[in-house]
C-alpha cells in the first residue's frame, strides 16, 4: 500500500492531533530516505576525489569515460569530447538503452542511432556507438544542419561553429536549431573537466568562439539570432563556485559549506564572486528591484538569480531561488529529499517575471 494511503488509513483512527503530526513526520521521513534510495546517484570521481564534480549514476559514469576515452584515442580535442558527451546526454540520458521512439523505433544505443547507422551489435557497445558519431562528426562531407557549410573544412573549422549545432548536424533531430542539446552543454562540460582535469582546460562554458573565429550565429530564445554572450566576469565565478557544491545536501536554513537551502546556496555563490546579496529569496528579489538589478526573464544570462512565486506578481509570494544557467536548466538547492544540483526548469507558470542579476 503506498505510504500516503497507509496514512490516511491510521490518521482515521488517530485518537490526538500530535499523534497524527508525529506519524506524518515519521512517513515524510520514511519517503525522503525512499527517494534516496532510489534516485542510485553516485559521486562522480573529479581530477580531486574529495570534491564531488557531478552527479551521476554508475552507468552514466561509466559510459562517460568510455565516450571520452574514446574520443582520446582518435586524438581529438576536448571540445569533441563535449559535442559527444552532451549529444549522449540529449539522445539517452548517457544510457545504453535498447530501444527507440516512436519517431524512430529502430533508434538503440547512447546517441539512439538507427540501423543506418551500422549493426545492432555496434550501436549497443557504447564504445562502439561512440565510434559511429566521431564517424560522421570527422566526416569531410558533413555540412552544417540545412546548409552547405563544411563542418570540417579546415583543421579548426569545427572548433569555430556552436557547439549545438554541430551535433546538430550530426544528428539530423527534430530541432532545427539544436536547442536541445544546447540545454547539456553546461553539464557535457562539467564532466569532460571531471574526466580530463587540465587537458580541457580550453573548454569554456558558457561556449566562446575561439579568439579569431568567424562568429557562428546562433538562435536566441526569442527566436532571432545573434552572437552568443559570455557571462560577465563576476558571473562566471559565482557559476565556477555553484559547481564545486553540487552534490551537497539541502538542509532548511543551512548556508554552507557542508549544505545548503536555495537561498543560502545562492547568497554563497554571489559572495564567492565578491558580490555580497541578502540571505532570504524574497530579500534577494527585494534587493534587485532596489538596487536596479531586475532583467526581463526573456533577456535573463548565466549566473541571474530565478525566482518562483506562488503568485507572480506579487513578490512577498517568492518561495524558491536558483542560478539561471540557460534557458532550459537551473543550478539549485531544491528540497529536502535531494542535493546541490544542476536540472530542467520546472514550474514555469511560477517563474517571476524578472530576474536578478546581481553584477
Amino acid at each position: 500500500m503506498p505510504l500516503l494511503a497507509m496514512a490516511v488509513a491510521v490518521l482515521m483512527v488517530l485518537s490526538t492531533v500530535n499523534q497524527a503530526g508525529t506519524l506524518l513526520a515519521t512517513i515524510a521521513a520514511a519517503q525522503d530516505e525512499e527517494y534516496a534510495e532510489n534516485d542510485d546517484y553516485c559521486y562522480f570521481p573529479g581530477v580531486d576525489d574529495s570534491l564531488p564534480i557531478l552527479l551521476l549514476t554508475s552507468e552514466q559514469t561509466a559510459n562517460a569515460r568510455t565516450i571520452v576515452s574514446t574520443v582520446a584515442s582518435r586524438s581529438l580535442g576536448p571540445q569533441d569530447a563535449v559535442i559527444a558527451i552532451m549529444t549522449a546526454l540529449t539522445e539517452s540520458g548517457l544510457r545504453n538503452v535498447d530501444y527507440g521512439d516512436d519517431v524512430g523505433p529502430d533508434s538503440r544505443g547512447l546517441f539512439q542511432q538507427r540501423d543506418s547507422w551500422g549493426p545492432y551489435e555496434v550501436r549497443m557497445d557504447p564504445a562502439g556507438a561512440t565510434g559511429l558519431f566521431l564517424d560522421a562528426l570527422t566526416s569531410p562531407g558533413l555540412t552544417l544542419y540545412r546548409t552547405s557549410t563544411l563542418v570540417n573544412a579546415s583543421p579548426s573549422t569545427r572548433a569555430s561553429l556552436t557547439p549545438w549545432l554541430v551535433a546538430q548536424s550530426v544528428q539530423r533531430s527534430a530541432f532545427a536549431d539544436g536547442n536541445n542539446y544546447q540545454a547539456k552543454y553546461s553539464q557535457a562540460v562539467a564532466i569532460v573537466r571531471a574526466i580530463m582535469g587540465d587537458a580541457a582546460a580550453s573548454v569554456t562554458d558558457p561556449w566562446v568562439a575561439p579568439t579569431g573565429a568567424g562568429g557562428s550565429m546562433v538562435t536566441c530564445a526569442d527566436g532571432g539570432t545573434g552572437s552568443t554572450l559570455p557571462a560577465s566576469e563576476k558571473a562566471g565565478a559565482a557559476i565556477t563556485w555553484g559547481k564545486t557544491q553540487l552534490g551537497k545536501p539541502y538542509v532548511w536554513g543551512a548556508t554552507g559549506p557542508n549544505s545548503y537551502d536555495c537561498s543560502g546556496f545562492t547568497m554563497r555563490a554571489w559572495e564567492s564572486a565578491g558580490v555580497p546579496i541578502t540571505r532570504t529569496s524574497r530579500s534577494q528579489y527585494s534587493w534587485g528591484a532596489s538596487n536596479g538589478r531586475l532583467v526581463p526573464l526573456a533577456e535573463a544570462q548565466p549566473g541571474d538569480l530565478l525566482f518562483w512565486a506562488n503568485n507572480t506578481s506579487n513578490p512577498g509570494s517568492i518561495y524558491h531561488v536558483g542560478i539561471w544557467m540557460d534557458a532550459n536548466t537551473v543550478m539549485h538547492a531544491p528540497n529536502p529529499s535531494t542535493v546541490v544540483k544542476i536540472a530542467p526548469i520546472f514550474n514555469r507558470d511560477k517563474l517571476m517575471p524578472y530576474v536578478v542579476r546581481p553584477a
